[in-house]
């Protein structure tokens, strides 16, 4: 746990050393621009649509008694639904729509640090089987997380227990986050099932760059445009040095 979580920060601090050492900032523009868009255009709407929210939550009370305390607590978890929404629509969207640029961006890294190529050129045949498996695994993951946020954030609307929920909301998040990060990496090399247990093995690796890329986009605007990005590269980094099938292929190959 420790391991995974010191070596995906140290992976994503370094993120720009090898994106100059490799030459992987054309990459960048395109799915910052992109990014950017998006997630300006999710949150400005999510922002607008906060004090109906709670408008509508403060309107199921209609005793004077306790009024107050609904108040709060409406104000708390209005904002805490508009944040989980906006921020579960980003992701998604953003993971569909920039995965053929960080797809490249993954392998063009990878090649870097191991100084091979998996040897399989790009073909309109391998970009529909990895849109295929990926879209399967994207609606697999969305049902799954979907599930959990929704059961927690049903528990939030019990006063007080939103301060127990909110952070077990963040992981949730994070980590269905981070496995789509990694994702960019595993489609390579692993099949569907495989896929699945080897972020379950790694989970710590999923929640820390998928928290990292939640608090890169806590910083204005020049946010929105590099957590994809960095948290790709992050990823990428912290798969390779964790898949051991593949050391052992490239061990043989030199033996």
């Amino acid at each position: 746990m420790i391991i995974d979580i010191s070596d995906t920060i140290k992976a994503y601090l370094s993120a720009f050393s090898y994106a100059r050492k490799f030459g992987l900032f054309r990459y960048l523009w395109l799915s910052g621009f992109i990014s950017l868009l998006i997630g300006g255009g999710i949150f400005l709407l999510a922002y607008s649509l906060s004090d109906n929210i709670g408008n509508i939550l403060n309107g199921w009370w209609n005793w004077e008694w306790g009024s107050d305390v609904i108040n709060k607590v409406s104000n708390v978890v209005s904002g805490l639904l508009v944040g989980v929404v906006g921020l579960f629509l980003y992701k998604y969207i953003v993971i569909i729509i920039i995965g053929p640029i960080m797809s490249p961006l993954s392998e063009r890294l990878e090649e870097g640090l191991l100084g091979i190529s998996d040897g399989e050129a790009l073909s309109l045949a391998r970009i529909m089987k990895e849109m295929i498996r990926g879209t399967t695994l994207a609606l697999r993951n969305l049902i799954r997380e979907l599930f959990f946020t929704i059961l927690l954030l049903i528990v939030s609307l019990i006063p007080i227990m939103a301060l127990a929920t909110t952070p077990l909301i963040y992981i949730v998040q994070s980590y269905y986050l981070g496995f789509g990060n990694m994702d960019y990496y595993l489609e390579r090399h692993f099949g569907f099932k495989d896929s699945i247990h080897f972020v379950r093995k790694y989970r710590w690796v999923a929640i820390t760059n998928g928290a990292l890329f939640i608090l890169t986009l806590l910083i204005p605007i020049l946010g929105l445009f590099l957590a994809p990005f960095l948290c790709t590269i992050a990823a990428t980094v912290a798969c390779v040095q964790r898949n051991e099938v593949l050391h052992e292929v490239i061990e043989d190959a030199y033996v």
